[in-house]
């Protein structure tokens, strides 16, 4: 995949950026006599944006050292430094629904004395989403019929089983608000390389919320790589839940091209519904994406149009919803996180 489309929350080791960055003062290391136990990634220019993400890694990573400290020796803390996020911020308009400012965001944080397979979550999402593993369909961009929610999560996940082609997850935590509002997940990934630039991936979620209580998501990604620039995906996923109706399931394809180390394009055509609804296809589109790294490797930008067919159950006809959406993403981490990311 293009490395502009494929960057993972995760390093903010920035080697030298592209000339276009300005002449800024370089940065030197500090000559204490101490140790920082949150050293920031090295990054290469004083500017504001620089001094926003180390300050957002300082912060969090300070957090998470707290924590883990709190049960056991601190020591334990830098042997295993994975502490990563992003922050995402956006606008979304859509000729059925106007501007829709969005505020995304996620944090890593890893526990290494909690048997060093304990981490912590906190982000701004759509709950919903996130709990069906279905972000992807319903990210920035999407002229949905359905009203979406952001809510901050927090919660706290372990991995038991994390052996390359197989990895399982469980998490639990709430919704901040009140009263709060709890949640259970677990998540069991698997992927395959049936042929020389395929590769088949699986995933199986299951969840329970207090108000839509126990349902799964079943998700499948068959990738194809067509060349050094341009890779294909064919996405599907159906949720069924005690509160569904019926099978709701999105599909995507999407067709990745890359434009040099720090561009990329994203050509999708993409359809959702649910199987027992008076309106089973809800909607229907393409959308391109345009995203580029911001001079840093760590900051993205990115603008997208698109044109949908969206469809509610009170509605008689479908009428087409063009779209324009803009966004800026920071990434903020420790570089062992990002390798182990990949």
């Amino acid at each position: 995949m293009p490395a502009a489309w494929a960057q993972q929350p995760g390093a903010t080791v920035d080697p030298a950026p592209p000339e276009t960055a300005g002449p800024e003062q370089v940065i030197t290391a500090p000559q204490d006599e101490g140790v920082d136990p949150c050293p920031p990634p090295e990054l290469t220019y004083d500017t504001f944006v620089d001094r926003v993400n180390r300050r957002l890694y300082h912060t969090v990573c300070g957090t998470s050292r707290w924590f883990d400290g709190f049960f056991g020796d601190d020591r334990a803390y830098d042997e295993s430094l994975r502490t990563f996020g992003h922050v995402n911020l956006g606008m979304l308009w859509t000729d059925r629904d106007g501007v829709d400012p969005r505020l995304r965001s996620r944090i890593h944080l890893d526990l290494p004395n909690v048997e060093r397979r304990l981490y912590a979550f906190i982000g701004r999402v759509d709950r919903d989403a996130f709990l069906s593993d279905t972000e992807e369909y319903v990210d920035t961009g999407l002229s949905t019929s359905e009203e979406r929610d952001f809510d901050w999560l927090l919660g706290i996940g372990y991995t038991p089983i994390d052996r390359g082609r197989r990895r399982l997850n469980l998490s639990a935590g709430v919704r901040v608000s009140w009263p709060p509002d709890p949640y259970v997940k677990a998540q069991y990934r698997w992927h395959l390389e049936p042929a020389p630039d395929w590769l088949f991936r699986w995933r199986q979620t299951v969840f329970w919320t207090g108000d839509e209580r126990f349902g799964t998501t079943t998700g499948l990604d068959l990738e194809h790589r067509l060349s050094d620039n341009l890779l294909a995906r064919l996405s599907g996923s159906g949720t069924i839940s005690e509160v569904s109706v019926g099978v709701e399931w999105w599909s995507t394809l999407t067709l990745f091209q890359g434009l040099g180390g720090n561009a990329a394009l994203a050509w999708q055509l993409r359809a959702n519904g649910a199987t027992d609804s008076p309106v089973p296809l809800r909607e229907y589109g393409a959308r391109v994406t345009y995203r580029r790294r911001l001079h840093r490797v760590w900051l993205f930008g990115e603008i997208g149009t698109g044109v949908f067919w969206p469809q509610d159950e009170d509605e008689l006809e479908r009428d087409v919803s063009p779209e324009i959406w803009l966004a800026v993403e920071m990434h903020f981490g420790t570089e062992r996180a990002a390798s182990d990311r990949r």
